[in-house]
């Protein structure tokens, strides 16, 4: 199974379906050893969409474990968060790692590490990152 992107909208919002992914591969012992430190993590983009829907990563893991299908999973992720939410995480998930934005010092540094074939003075997102790096 193959992540997908981060800039997949599901549910309105994006990152759920990666998300998703992630839990179910992690429920499967297959979450690949790279996303390993960013599954859930409360410093990373993971933790950044928990907070913005204010929910909690057992719940959502238990919802997502027990569901049979990503509209099951939406249907759930409706009922818990707003619209209002959704078009904030939105505006504000484009611009992650942008300088002067939410991670922007932050994912300089981890881009040197994570991203090295990325140059030094690119000023793309996080989103973008993950794109050029899974596309390879």
């Amino acid at each position: 199974m193959k992540l997908r992107l981060p800039s997949e909208k599901l549910g309105g919002a994006y990152h759920l379906a990666r998300v998703i992914d992630k839990i179910r591969l992690q429920n499967l012992g297959e979450l690949p050893e790279e996303y390993q430190s960013s599954y859930c993590n409360p410093a990373g983009l993971d933790g950044l969409f928990l907070k913005a829907f204010k929910l909690e990563a057992d719940t959502l893991v238990q919802t997502i474990t027990k569901s049979s299908s990503d509209q099951e999973i939406v249907e759930w992720f409706k009922s818990q968060t707003t619209q209002e939410q959704c078009e904030k995480w939105n505006a504000f998930a484009l611009e992650l790692g942008r300088p002067g934005t939410a991670l922007g010092e932050r994912f300089k540094q981890v881009r040197a590490i994570k991203y090295p074939e990325l140059p030094s003075e690119w000023e793309g997102t996080v989103f973008e990152a993950i794109a050029l790096d899974e596309s390879k």
